[in-house]
């Protein structure tokens, strides 16, 4: 059984048009990967550089 629908065609030739790439994944799989940007886009506010 496929998932999705309509809507999957429409995001995956979204993303096709903005060069962005497209994954299916599971729900503990996506939040690790959301989590890890997320992670990632604050490392620099956790550790500021030290003044010169």
């Amino acid at each position: 059984m496929q998932t999705g629908g309509p809507a999957r065609t429409i995001v995956r030739c979204y993303c096709e048009e903005l060069g962005v790439d497209y994954v299916e994944t599971g729900l503990i799989t996506s939040y690790r990967q959301a989590l890890t940007s997320l992670h990632r886009a604050g490392t620099p506010l956790r550790h500021p550089l030290a003044p010169a």
